[in-house]
C-alpha cells in the first residue's frame, strides 16, 4: 500500500510547472512562463498511460495575492471536441479541502485509475470516454489555498474564508483568460460540488459584476452549476434529509408524522438543543465522528442565520480532541 501511496504521489509531481522533466518514456512537455506570478506546463505523457495523452492537459499556476503569495493550482483540459467554440467551466471540488485532481479521476474528467493493475510501479491510467471534457474546455482549480498544490508564501495568505475564495477566484479567472485570451468569446460557466454550493454563487456573482462594470474580463457569462451542493447545512441541507426520505416512500406516515419535529430539534432547528446532540449523530448515519486528522484549517458555522454574515464563515486552527463529520470528502 505504501508503495502504490509513493507512487500516486511521484505521479502528481508529474503534473507540476516546476516539476524537472522526466524521460520521455513517462512524460514530455514544454514549459512556458508568462509572469513571474504564473506559469504554465504542457502534459503530453503521464506515468502508467499508455502511449501520449488523447487530450490537451495543461497544468499551471496563477497568483491571487500578491502581498502573500498566494498561487492557486490549476489543471486545463481542452475540450476534445472543439475548443475554439466549445464552453469553457471552471471545475472546483468541495471539502472545503479537496484537490481538484479528484473531480478530474473520479467525477467529470477524462482519466481514472485501474487500481487492479499498475505499469512499471505506476498505477494505470484509463481512458474515459464519458468525460465531460468530450464537450467543453474545463479549468479544474485546487481551491482554497493550501488544497492540492496551491500554496501561500506566507503563514497570513493561509488564513482564508467563504468570501477571501470567491474573491480570489473571481482574480484567478480574470488572470487564466488575460493568459489565455482566444477563449474569451466562448460561453462560460461557474461549476462545483458538495461545499462549493456555498461559493460558486458568489463567484459567479462577482463575474457578472466585472463584466457590468468593466473591472472584470469581458466573459460570455452563462451561468452556473452544482452537484450534490451546500447551501446552509444545518438550517436547510440536513433538516431536508427526513422530509426528503419522506417524500420519496422511504418513511412512512406514521413514522414521519410523530418522529419529523424531534428530529428537526435534534438537528438545531429550534432553539435550545445542541446541534451535536446523541439525536442528531444517529441521524448521520455513515458519517461516525472521530479525532479530527489536524487539517490546518476548519470552517464555523455562523452563530446567526439572520444577515448576510451568515456566508461569511471564518477558518481557524482545530482544537484540540475536537471531532470532525467524516464522510466522502474525507476518503477522497
Amino acid at each position: 500500500r505504501s508503495a502504490l501511496v509513493a507512487s500516486v504521489c511521484l505521479f502528481l509531481i508529474v503534473l507540476l510547472p516546476s516539476a524537472a522533466s522526466l524521460s520521455s518514456s513517462s512524460s514530455s512537455s514544454s514549459s512556458s512562463f508568462s509572469s513571474p506570478q504564473q506559469q504554465s506546463k504542457i502534459i503530453t505523457h503521464l506515468p502508467g498511460f499508455d502511449g501520449p495523452l488523447p487530450f490537451q492537459l495543461q497544468t499551471g499556476y496563477v497568483e491571487v495575492d500578491e502581498s502573500n503569495g498566494v498561487r492557486l493550482f490549476y489543471y486545463f483540459i481542452r475540450s476534445e471536441r472543439d475548443p475554439a467554440q466549445d464552453p469553457v467551466m471552471i471545475w472546483l471540488t468541495g471539502g472545503p479541502g479537496c484537490s481538484a485532481f479528484s473531480g478530474l479521476v473520479y467525477e467529470i474528467g477524462p482519466l481514472s485509475f485501474d487500481r487492479r493493475t499498475d505499469v512499471n510501479g505506476f498505477p494505470k491510467l484509463l481512458y474515459k470516454p464519458d468525460s465531460w471534457t468530450k464537450v467543453s474546455n474545463i479549468i479544474f482549480i485546487d481551491s482554497p489555498v493550501g488544497t492540492g498544490f496551491s500554496y501561500s508564501k506566507t503563514e497570513q495568505g493561509y488564513k482564508s474564508s467563504d468570501t477571501q475564495v470567491v474573491t480570489q477566484i473571481v482574480i484567478f479567472i480574470r488572470k487564466w483568460f488575460d493568459e489565455h485570451p482566444e477563449f474569451l468569446s466562448n460561453p462560460f460557466y461557474v461549476a462545483g460540488d458538495s461545499y462549493c454550493g456555498i461559493t460558486v454563487p458568489g463567484i459567479t456573482l462577482g463575474i457578472a459584476k466585472g463584466i457590468e462594470d468593466g473591472s472584470g474580463s469581458a466573459l460570455s457569462l452563462k451561468g452556473y452549476l452544482v452537484g450534490n451542493p451546500v447551501t446552509a447545512y444545518w438550517y436547510y441541507d440536513n433538516p431536508a434529509k427526513i422530509p426528503f426520505a419522506h417524500g420519496k416512500g422511504l418513511i412512512s406516515d406514521e413514522m414521519y408524522q410523530p418522529g419529523v419535529q424531534g428530529e428537526l430539534q435534534c438537528m438545531g432547528i429550534q432553539p435550545g438543543v445542541h446541534r451535536k446532540s446523541r439525536c442528531h449523530r444517529r441521524v448521520c448515519q455513515g458519517h461516525m465522528p472521530k479525532p479530527h486528522p489536524g487539517a490546518p484549517v476548519r470552517f464555523r458555522e455562523p452563530a446567526s442565520m439572520q444577515s448576510e454574515t451568515e456566508f461569511k464563515r471564518t477558518r481557524d486552527a482545530p482544537a484540540a480532541g475536537g471531532l470532525h463529520c467524516q464522510g466522502w470528502a474525507s476518503a477522497v
